[in-house]
């Protein structure tokens, strides 16, 4: 068990769920590595030299499911209990930290359709919910508000119709209330701004067989006059088809099954290459 903490000291220790210590151990940078581990045994009495570091991660995070459940906490749950128990890796993409007009989503997820999913956990506060959730719906087809019970008592009476809830409670998600369809809130400007420009050119192309032949400088606002011409509805379906060609390499989803359950969601925070992720897999059975 954890010994009684200060906030400060949980925050030290959730340095090993960082995307900082997934990219040490990404480069073998051991000294790194050791120093994150260095502030663990401290208060952690299960925790010693001869540990591999994939059980000490899961060593914490069980604590963590009880003493501090975080955002990496709830996403990395998520992750796991939702997503990868409804979807296969190889027609379902996850991205996280999805910019959408001024907020950033904690995890999106692209199927045949678009599904936001906003955290709140007791970390957390309520401060541009609202807001944040009125961004989602001009282009995610359903959007789930991801938090726990007192929170949801202050603020339920301020959350949209449409809007779905997930609690997590003590043996997973709980789904207080199912969303509802937002393709009458979807906005032209909203997805062009999300797309990259081979991505919003591909779709121009794709519907009107050119592309604007103007300077760089240009090229968006062209591109958007005629972007903005397309029926919403064919545009969240072309939406979709070029997200999901950001898929994943197939070793990173073979990355995503040899993790741990605890650091899952770390491998789609970022990108890493076929060394990296081979380096990630070694370093984990490590003994500490």
């Amino acid at each position: 068990m954890i010994t009684k903490m200060k906030k400060s000291d949980y925050l030290s220790i959730s340095k090993i769920f960082s995307p900082v210590f997934m990219d040490n151990l990404a480069n073998n940078n051991l000294g790194e590595i050791f120093k994150v581990l260095d502030l663990i045994p401290k208060h952690h009495k299960q925790i010693n030299s001869n540990l591999e570091i994939r059980k000490i991660l899961n060593l914490v995070y069980k604590d963590f499911s009880i003493s501090y459940r975080n955002e990496h906490f709830y996403k990395n749950t998520l992750f796991n209990k939702v997503i990868l128990k409804k979807h296969n890796l190889n027609n379902c993409l996850t991205l996280s930290e999805f910019r959408v007009g001024n907020s950033i989503l904690d995890l999106a997820v692209f199927n045949g359709t678009t599904t936001a999913y906003e955290i709140k956990s007791e970390i957390d506060t309520p401060k541009r919910l609202l807001q944040q959730v009125t961004d989602y719906c001009k282009v995610f087809e359903f959007v789930y508000l991801v938090t726990y019970s007192k929170f949801l008592t202050k603020i339920q009476d301020e959350i949209p119709d449409n809007i779905g809830i997930l609690l997590l409670e003590e043996k997973g998600f709980n789904e207080i209330k199912a969303p509802k369809s937002n393709r009458e809130l979807f906005n032209h400007q909203y997805f062009f701004d999300i797309l990259r420009i081979d991505e919003f050119k591909n779709i121009v192309k794709k519907k009107f067989n050119y592309i604007p032949e103007v300077p760089n400088t240009q090229i968006y606002k062209e591109c958007y006059k005629l972007f903005k011409t397309i029926p919403i509805s064919e545009i969240h379906n072309m939406f979709i088809e070029e997200i999901s060609k950001r898929q994943l390499e197939q070793h990173q989803k073979k990355l995503i099954k040899k993790l741990p359950n605890s650091i899952k969601i770390s491998a789609i925070s970022k990108r890493y290459n076929e060394k990296q992720c081979l380096n990630i897999i070694d370093k984990l059975d490590l003994i500490y």
